[in-house]
């Protein structure tokens, strides 16, 4: 019950943040067509559907450091990274995580392919999470673990 008054107050956090963000936060002028994420293509991808859920991180990334890790090129075909922008921190997701986990693979992860998330939904969080390919591939990642 606890973890879900979290989730409840993140999700009302985010919807408060949104309406104020929507007023000075850029949109694109549209979505990539197909952003669905395949773990299974991913090398560097793996699940864990066994293990058990400790707790929630929060966890955030820095966009300059982000953006300055990526090629010239790479940087212009990001929005987040694009100079109009100025993106900071901004919400890389909520992981579940495992308690005595004794690596990064321990913690629960990919545990269903979920379709497309909807572009109205993508576009609501977008000031936080400003890129496509993270909303979706974090929220089939993580988001999908727990649930009562």
């Amino acid at each position: 019950m606890t973890l879900k008054l979290i989730i409840l107050f993140l999700i009302v956090g985010y919807t408060v943040g949104y309406r104020i963000a929507s007023e000075v936060c850029p949109l694109p002028s549209s979505l990539k067509p197909n952003y669905d994420f395949n773990w299974k293509s991913k090398s560097n991808e793996w699940s864990n559907t066994q293990a058990e859920t400790s707790y929630i991180m929060l966890a955030l990334s820095w966009s300059p450091t982000f953006c300055a890790s990526l090629s010239q090129s790479a940087r212009e075909n990001k929005f987040q990274c694009h100079p109009s922008n100025s993106f900071g921190l901004i919400v890389h997701g909520l992981w579940p995580q495992a308690l005595k986990a004794p690596n990064v693979r321990a913690h629960p992860r990919n545990c269903r392919d979920e379709p497309q998330l909807n572009a109205t939904f993508v576009k609501r969080y977008f000031c936080i999470m400003p890129d496509e390919d993270l909303v979706q591939g974090e929220w089939e990642k993580h988001e999908f673990i727990y649930e009562d």
